[in-house]
């Protein structure tokens, strides 16, 4: 399969010097060239894992190796087997998981630790007085801050938290809801 050398042209997608038909015509070459890109990108990956090896696959797809904490790599995919047996797994945020209440075993303060070899996702709600900081860290590293201002509010921190790494949410407000996606 040949990749689509000519572009689409800005131009020919322009709904007000267009006449119905003409701009119909534009977006289904449009569509044609995304399926055309689409396939080229799936043939490319067939013949990454069938032709070469899974250590070859993940460099193309700069995704580590399937050993150890980071094996699903910054993309959620797992490439695993030998070149006769190369299967791709999808290990994304979200597949496999459940928004899980953990605000019992939850306190503010506290540094936790994601153990569950995915990135996982927090969201906590805080009860903050007027001018109460509220602030996440991900392994020692402030990742997010909020004021309550000078009125009594409630604040939302949201963030995601690769795996092994630490996390944490501090404030002398007060704990509303703490789930993740885990």
């Amino acid at each position: 399969m040949t990749y689509p050398s000519s572009d689409v042209n800005r131009a020919n997608a322009d709904a007000s010097t267009d006449s119905p038909a003409s701009f119909r015509t534009d977006v289904l070459d449009l569509i044609d060239k995304f399926n055309l890109l689409r396939n080229w990108i799936s043939d490319f990956m067939r013949g990454l894992l069938t032709a070469g090896n899974p250590a070859v696959a993940r460099g193309a797809l700069v995704v580590p190796s399937t050993t150890g904490a980071d094996a699903s790599g910054i993309w959620g995919i797992n490439i695993t087997g030998n070149a006769a047996t190369a299967t791709i797994g999808l290990n994304a945020l979200g597949v496999g998981q459940t928004w899980q209440d953990v605000a019992a075993a939850r306190g503010t303060g506290t540094i936790y630790t994601n153990s569950t070899g995915k990135t996982i996702w927090v969201m906590v709600t805080v009860l903050a007085p007027a001018n109460t900081a509220v602030s996440a860290n991900i392994s020692g590293v402030a990742t997010w801050y909020e004021g309550s201002g000078a009125n009594t509010r409630y604040v939302t921190a949201s963030f995601a938290v690769p795996p092994g790494a630490s996390y944490s949410v501090t404030t002398s407000g007060s704990l509303g809801f703490w789930s993740e996606l885990r």
